[in-house]
């Protein structure tokens, strides 16, 4: 049994050593045995600091930045599936350099595995953390599939998420997926995750074992340029698997809400207006979009500040 760690780095040289670092501490480091840092074309910085990390462990390796001459792509897609083409260990997983794995993640993840043969992914919880401190640690929900009769559509409905740098998969699996695609700008996990509950059964792990690290420069923290992804990608799903078409609206008004609360409770009244109102287009009977918007049109500066406290109730639940 192997692992191969696939790293992808752009301009995130001060994180690196503590990223790496997570991998080579795991209780299960034994069955690593290639840690394969994939680089998007960094600053001078990150670049000097790649050029050091080889010297830590054998296993550990760079692939420069690559561009498609054709098409002109990058990217974290086409870094990830170049990175998973250099290996050939039985199971693959990922980590963005800018995140954290938790000591035992592997080992809690091969166990699933060995218990539930069937499986062909497993994801985990995760904690969300911000670089300067500016607010405490939180455990992002998570949506546990591994029940679920029908993975594809509860994943549509209500993606949990699945986050990258949670996953471990089994190298069978990846060879019937293909890869990421390289096409999509912003939720390329998203889309891959999805064809993933198609062809193979996943899990989750409820347990937080991933701290994934949040900044400015980070691509989710810029909500109000989201909607326009989302729903691109959820005809993109749709259009695999046309069934879900006549969800898509519904799948659409859950996301502008989610995205909604979130400026809210970062205080971002106008963006949270917007978003809302999004989510009430794609479905006029989302009645905790309505009850959001009303109780800001409404109630005045105290009841929104309760909504606001329920909202961060309801993220930490």
């Amino acid at each position: 049994m192997s692992v191969s760690v696939i790293v992808t780095c752009f301009d995130e040289g001060p994180f690196l050593h503590a990223a790496i670092a997570s991998v080579l501490e795991q209780s299960r480091a034994d069955l690593i045995d290639h840690i394969v840092i994939c680089d998007d074309g960094s600053d001078a910085e990150t670049q000097a600091i790649l050029q050091e990390l080889p010297a830590r462990d054998p296993r550990i390796s760079i692939l420069p930045v690559a561009t498609d001459k054709i098409q002109g792509i990058r990217g974290v897609s086409l870094n990830r599936n170049r990175g998973v083409a250099v290996t050939d260990s039985d199971y693959i997983a990922f980590l963005d350099a800018d995140d954290l794995w938790r000591l035992d993640k592997l080992e809690r993840q091969l166990s699933i595995f060995d218990a539930m043969p069937e499986t062909a992914l497993v994801y985990t919880a995760f904690s969300l953390f911000w670089s300067d401190n500016r607010k405490p640690p939180e455990v992002a929900p998570l949506v546990d599939l591994t029940l679920q009769s029908d993975q594809s559509l509860a994943y549509f409905m209500d993606d949990p998420p699945i986050v990258p740098s949670t996953v471990l998969m089994r190298r069978s699996l990846w060879d019937k997926l293909g890869g990421f695609d390289a096409a999509l700008e912003v939720f390329e996990d998203t889309e891959f995750f999805f064809r993933a509950t198609r062809l193979g059964r996943v899990a989750g792990v409820k347990i937080p074992l991933v701290d994934k690290r949040l900044h400015e420069s980070a691509m989710t923290s810029k909500r109000n340029q989201l909607m326009k992804h989302h729903a691109y990608v959820a005809f993109h799903i749709a259009a695999q698997d046309p069934r879900l078409l006549r969800y898509a609206a519904k799948r659409l008004s859950e996301r502008a809400r989610k995205l909604g609360n979130l400026e809210a409770l970062d205080g971002r009244s106008e963006s949270a207006v917007n978003l809302l109102t999004s989510a009430i287009y794609f479905n006029p009977f989302n009645l905790r979009a309505l009850l959001t918007l009303a109780l800001h049109y409404l109630g005045g500066e105290s009841a929104m500040r309760a909504v606001k406290l329920t909202l961060s109730r309801a993220s930490r639940s």
